[in-house]
C-alpha cells in the first residue's frame, strides 16, 4: 500500500507539473532521509523520516521540524525548483512551512550510488557542515 501511494504521488506531481520522465536527471524519484550528520556527528532523525520527490525540474519535500510557530515538531513541507550540473545541486525554495526559507537557495554537492538507490548530499549552513544520506523509495 505504501509503495502504491508513493508511486501515485509521483504520477500526480509529474502530471500536474506537465513533466516527462524521459531525459530527467538521476535524481528523479522519491527519496527518504536515512542518515544525517552535522559537523561529523550523527543526528537522530525524527520519525517519520523526511521525504523528497524530485521531478525533472522541481523538488517537493516534507519533514518534521520545530518551527517558530510550533511548540513541538510538526509536519513541514516545501516546494521549489532545482538545477544540477555534475555534482553541484542548487535548490531554490519557492514555498516552505518556515516563511524565512521562502526564496532562499541551498547549494550542495551530491553523489548518487552506482546502483542509483542512494544519494549523498553535503552542504554548509550557518557555518556548519551537513551531510545527508537519502535512500530511493521509487
Amino acid at each position: 500500500m505504501k509503495k502504491q501511494f508513493t508511486a501515485g504521488m509521483v504520477c500526480i506531481v509529474q502530471c500536474t507539473l506537465g513533466l516527462a520522465a524521459e531525459g530527467a536527471s538521476n535524481l528523479t524519484g522519491v527519496w527518504q532521509l536515512s542518515e544525517a550528520y552535522k559537523d561529523g556527528k550523527s543526528i537522530t532523525l525524527k520519525q517519520p523520516s523526511a521525504t523528497k520527490i524530485y521531478t525533472e525540474r522541481h523538488v517537493i519535500y516534507n519533514y518534521y521540524a520545530r518551527l517558530p510557530t510550533c511548540l513541538s515538531p510538526a509536519l513541514s513541507a516545501g516546494f521549489g525548483s532545482y538545477t544540477i550540473a555534475g555534482t553541484s545541486l542548487s535548490e531554490i525554495f519557492s514555498n516552505e512551512s518556515d516563511p524565512a526559507a521562502i526564496g532562499t537557495t541551498l547549494d550542495s554537492t551530491v553523489s548518487v550510488s552506482d546502483d542509483g538507490d542512494s544519494l549523498e548530499k553535503t552542504y554548509q549552513r550557518e557555518g556548519r557542515a551537513h551531510r545527508e544520506v537519502w535512500t530511493r523509495l521509487e
